[in-house]
């Protein structure tokens, strides 16, 4: 018999930092931060302790005669150093890098045209597949094992029949 009405859900924290052109900040964070919205299971917070941090650094692509060709943007994906981070290190050490108390578990760039907008929809679609379909995935697992472990679970305050044939003591 399960304790919760229903399965707990996957959700995963996510703190979004902005470095780069300034004139760039608001429609960069505003894309992205929308982007992860849709995504459903996540949610945004400007805790430092969040379960990923991502760190854009957008800047706008230029001709020599000042022309706006499109953007450029550089994505940091990290994690808060905590034990279970351990066995992902074991299992991959060349990905992972310790900086600062963090753990840096991605970096990729993206640019594209004029649309900014796209761009910062690939990023979080990066994102996804590569961060959070990993800890959807984990998660189901430990779920399962948790529900496994819960269905095999003896009572233990059946007391067999044969125990009332037994004497109370001396006569």
């Amino acid at each position: 018999m399960s304790l919760h009405a229903e399965d707990p859900k996957f959700q995963a924290s996510v703190c979004v930092k902005f470095q780069g052109e300034d004139s760039l900040k608001s429609d960069v964070e505003s894309y992205v931060k929308r982007e992860l919205r849709s995504l459903g299971d996540v949610k945004i917070t400007d805790d430092a302790q969040a379960d990923y941090t991502i760190v854009l650094d957008a800047h706008a692509n230029s001709l020599a005669d000042g022309h706006r060709v499109g953007y450029s943007v550089a994505v940091l994906v990290t994690e808060p150093f905590r034990t279970n981070t351990m066995a992902m290190m074991v299992s991959q050490p060349e990905f992972l890098k310790l900086f600062g108390g963090f753990v840096i578990v991605d970096t990729f760039a993206t640019s594209s045209g004029p649309d900014l907008r796209k761009i910062c929809a690939d990023v979080v679609t990066d994102f996804d597949s590569i961060e959070l379909e990993h800890a959807r995935a984990l998660f189901g697992k430990v779920l399962q094992i948790y529900k496994q472990s819960q269905s095999r679970d003896v009572p233990t305050n059946d007391v067999p029949a044969w125990t009332n044939t037994i004497p109370a003591g001396p006569p």
